[in-house]
């Protein structure tokens, strides 16, 4: 169903390697922008307990499945590929370049780029994120 942005979304929908995904089209103006993201997200300050020494086990379990699922990807990404760019900005202009576990590689090809990055979700919450992107519109991003 469209959100509030126009984009369409699917929440938990399984898919390998990421697990429980969230799949999204862009849209912009109702129409869609060549933009599909599927996404592996965590929260620890929503699914760990409270207790400090339990919070960070959990978090840390967290972070071990979530560079799994990049590793599942880059792999495969890079032999088929061949090398990326890489950038150390992730997301929005949230502190981007300061945490050293945010980065995206980049694959350009003729019509379209693909985009895997991992680090924290730029709409500020406490989420983090592998983000694998095609995008097709030359003006992306522009949320």
């Amino acid at each position: 169903m469209p959100d509030t942005l126009g984009m369409l979304k699917v929440e938990g929908a399984r898919l390998l390697p990421f697990g429980d995904a969230r799949v999204r089209l862009l849209r912009r103006g109702g129409v869609p922008t060549g933009v599909l993201v599927i996404e592996y997200i965590d929260n620890p300050a929503e699914t760990c307990p409270a207790s400090p020494e339990a919070f960070a086990d959990c978090a840390k379990r967290l972070e071990r499945k979530r560079h799994a699922v990049f590793d599942a990807l880059v792999g495969p990404l890079r032999r088929r590929y061949g090398p990326a760019s890489v950038d150390s900005h992730f997301g929005s202009d949230e502190a981007e370049g300061q945490d050293p576990q945010q980065f995206s590689l980049t694959w350009k090809m003729q019509g379209y780029t693909l985009e895997l990055g991992t680090g924290k979700e730029p709409s500020g919450h406490a989420e983090w994120t592998v983000r694998l992107v095609a995008i097709r519109d030359p003006e992306y991003p522009f949320l």
